[in-house]
């Protein structure tokens, strides 16, 4: 869809520019020429998304971005891994800030998180280690953190 709105807009662009370049030239044969490079111009314009989207190529060169699809596709990997580690470490993060207020100290919280099939983010797996000789309950722990991200986590006590 944003690429018939981006083809929608580059036609009108061309169509105004073309306007506003015609009623600068003087009359006579240079706007004839103008007129039919103009719209040998705008017919490449309408008709080159078409082109592309077939496949046909021009002298062995396909207008298709094969090269592109798979750069998008790396930019894309990437985009996600970045916001997943993002998010991963402002969750952790989070936890952490949300346990050592409640008076829970030492624990280390390890997120598991992914993006889903819509491109929602989510908290798969969060689990909270909290140390030895550390009296709260693991209730209250879980109570804590739902009330402060919306995630039950699971809650190991290390031993020694």
């Amino acid at each position: 869809m944003e690429a018939i709105r981006q083809w929608a807009l580059s036609l009108c662009v061309a169509a105004v520019a073309g306007a506003a370049s015609e009623m600068l030239l003087p009359e006579g044969g240079a706007q004839k020429i103008y007129r039919i490079s103009f719209s040998v111009f705008f017919l490449c314009c309408l008709f080159f998304p078409l082109i592309g989207m077939t496949g046909i190529s021009f002298g062995g060169v396909s207008l298709k971005e094969t090269a592109g699809d798979s750069r998008a596709a790396e930019l894309q990997n990437a985009l996600e891994e970045q916001f997943t580690s993002d998010f991963r470490a402002a969750a952790e993060e989070k936890t952490v800030e949300t346990l050592e207020a409640s008076g829970i100290c030492g624990t280390k919280v390890e997120a598991d998180v992914n993006i889903d099939d819509s491109g929602s983010i989510l908290i798969e797996r969060l689990i909270v280690t909290v140390p030895s000789g550390e009296e709260a309950s693991e209730e209250k722990i879980k109570a804590i953190v739902e009330k402060a991200i919306g995630i039950s986590p699971e809650v190991d006590f290390l031993k020694e």
